[in-house]
Formats: structure tokens, sequence, C-alpha cells
């Protein structure tokens, strides 16, 4: 008597700055398990990060195999270019979990969130505290950004509280009085001279706390705030001059998808404003796209694409 053959299901990983989050699918896109754990950034804590990561796949991989045979486990990761070893790390998992593993981007999976398995040639923005944009045509894939904020960063939460403060830096040694969102934001920050954000800059992971002020920026805009509102349509303008390197880099034709991802995006009239406004300009077309309500709904549709592969295979 043969053994009843189990139904296949996908496991994906969602790896960011903040958590962890591990989810099982059904070949139907339904979630049969998931679980959260702690930061999975390799830019950030890669010690934590590989735990979180590989103990929460354990979990999950240990609450569906009994009713279902893993077919393929996506692990998208933030910051997978601090860590050297992924080859290495690739194996260890093929081997723990005996199924075809594949570790990619959170920018590649954010893009498979909006392309949706339809088409493989696509763009993503990415702005939160950071700020990536990531486009793929074919086999050819391109990041734009990315490069964090020591080197090069524009369009995030971050860099647009960095730049009002480099404003106010600028304003105090030419002798010129700071303007009244410069003096806000300062405020906001819980300090009274312009000296005391440089405690604030260079602590101990600062850059989620000085993002979290874009908010504030985004209020003064609503007031009115003239120079709140440019900072904002400035970072949109930022994000598509972005998409546009990312757009001739790959060659990719008008009419090309294109969606937008991360808590900067949220509560953003503004930002969007300076985004068509950029579009217009250059006379750049594309499909706006709304992308996965949940993110980690890129991860199946990479392991889809992936198990197609592996049973043409054989």
């Amino acid at each position: 008597m043969t053994e009843k053959s189990l139904p296949v299901c996908f496991i994906g990983v969602d790896a960011g700055g903040t958590k962890t989050t591990v989810e099982a699918f059904t070949l139907d896109r339904q979630v049969i398990t998931s679980i959260q754990l702690g930061v999975g950034s390799f830019a950030n804590s890669l010690k934590e990060a590989l735990h979180n990561i590989e103990n929460g796949v354990r979990i999950v991989y240990s609450d569906v195999k009994n009713e279902y045979t893993v077919g393929y486990i996506v692990i998208g990761v933030s910051g997978l270019g601090a860590y050297s070893e992924v080859e290495k790390l690739h194996k260890e998992f093929e081997i723990q979990f005996n199924c075809p593993v594949e570790i990619t981007s959170d920018t590649r999976v954010a893009l498979y969130s909006i392309t949706k398995g339809e088409t493989s040639d696509g763009i993503i923005a990415v702005a939160g505290t950071g700020v990536a944009v990531f486009g793929q045509k074919g086999n050819q894939t391109q990041l734009i950004g990315g490069w964090g904020y020591l080197l090069h960063e524009r369009g995030s939460a971050y860099a647009v509280v960095r730049n009002i403060i480099l404003s106010a830096i600028k304003h105090y040694e030419k002798g010129q009085p700071l303007t009244e969102l410069e003096l806000a934001l300062l405020k906001e920050m819980g300090v009274s001279r312009l000296v005391e954000v440089k405690p604030i800059f260079y602590q101990q992971n600062h850059k989620e706390k000085i993002a979290g002020y874009a908010r504030f920026v985004k209020e003064m805009a609503h007031r009115g705030n003239l120079q709140a509102i440019e900072e904002l349509k400035q970072a949109g303008r930022d994000l598509a001059e972005q998409v546009h390197d990312c757009q001739n880099l790959l060659q990719l034709e008008p009419g090309t998808l294109l969606g937008h991802r991360g808590g900067f995006f949220t509560d953003a009239e503004y930002i969007f404003q300076g985004f068509n406004e950029y579009l217009t300009a250059h006379g750049l077309h594309f499909k706006i796209v709304e992308p996965e309500a949940n993110p980690i709904m890129g991860t199946f549709y990479l392991a889809w694409e992936g198990y197609k592969k592996e049973l043409n295979k054989r």
C-alpha cells in the first residue's frame, strides 16, 4: 500500500530592520501558519538576524512538515550585501530543510509583490527609514540607492530630517536666523540649541529615531509650512529620479509596472506630488500598480517561479 502524497507548500521570510516574518503558504496563496521574530536585517545585527531567520524557518517548517511537503523556501533579507557568506548559508539551509532555498534581497521580494508573477519586468521604490529602488528586466536586475545614510541617500524619511538640520546648520554658520520649521523641528527633537542635535545623530541605532521625525515634517506641511512642503516634494522628485535612472540602465519600455512600498509613503500627498512632477517633466510613463497588502507575498511569487523551474528540471 503506497503512502498518500502530501500537498506542497512554500515558506517565505521577510527579514527587515525591526522584525522577521516567516509564513507558510498553500499553492493557492492561503497562509497556513505565521510567526514574527525580532530584527532580520544583516546590516543591523548579523548574529541576531541569522538566529531569528533560521529559528523562524525551523519553527514554521516543523509546524507544517507532517501535513505538507515544503517545496520551496524564499528568504528575503534587508542588508543582504552586508553578509559575505550567503552562498554557504544557502547550502546549509538546503541541507537542513531538504528542499530548494533562495536567499535574496528584500527589495526583490518587494518587486515581486507588485509583479505578482505575471511578468519579471518592473520597478519598485521602497522608502522608509532608508531608500532603495529595484528594477528587473528578464534576468537582469538593477539596484539604485541602498547605499545607506553614511554614503548616499535621497528620498527617505531619514534624508528629509537630515536635510532640514543641514539647512539649519547652514543658516547658523552664516549668521542667519533659523526658519520656523527648523526651530520647530529642534523643539520636537527635545533640544533648544542646534549644537545639541549632534548626540542624537551620533548615538547608536539613531537612524530610526531620526527618521521618525519625518512624521512631524508631514504635520508641518499639512499646516501649510512651505519649507516642509518643499522638502517632501523634493523627496518625491529624488525618488522619481532614482526610478528614472533604474529605467534607463535596464532600458525598460514605457508602460513598465511601477510600485511603491515603505512607511515613508504613508500620508504622502506632497511626496507623490513631487514624484509625479518629475515623471511628467521628463515624459516618463509607467503602469502604476498597488502592491500586495502583505509584503511577504512577494516571497510566494518568487517561490512559485522557482518551484516551476525545479519541476521542469525533473
